[in-house]
């Protein structure tokens, strides 16, 4: 009995290990424009599941705030503040 429960105290730590290296991958990927449909691929889950599983993870990041367009990367709060504003000729 006390083997199992060594085994299973051993497993969380190689778990809890592997869960802190691939925040630091996912980090990485973010910072390096790596977007989330390749980073879910990678992880087998949705784009949205990634996204929103590293944004519980960094709550306060702004990497995660960008989005994508057309002409490239923009920051939400730079979108906010283009809707916002009245065009100008």
């Amino acid at each position: 009995m006390l083997d199992v429960l060594e085994r299973i105290k051993a497993v969380r730590i190689e778990r809890d290990e592997a869960e802190d290296e691939l925040a630091s991958l996912i980090d990485a990927a973010v910072q390096q424009g790596i977007g989330w449909p390749q980073i879910a691929a990678q992880l087998c889950v949705t784009r949205q599941a990634a996204r929103q599983q590293y944004l519980r993870q960094h709550p306060g990041r702004q990497g995660h705030s960008l989005s994508r367009t057309r002409g490239g990367v923009k920051h939400k709060a730079h979108r906010k503040q283009e809707l916002s504003s009245p065009d100008q000729p």
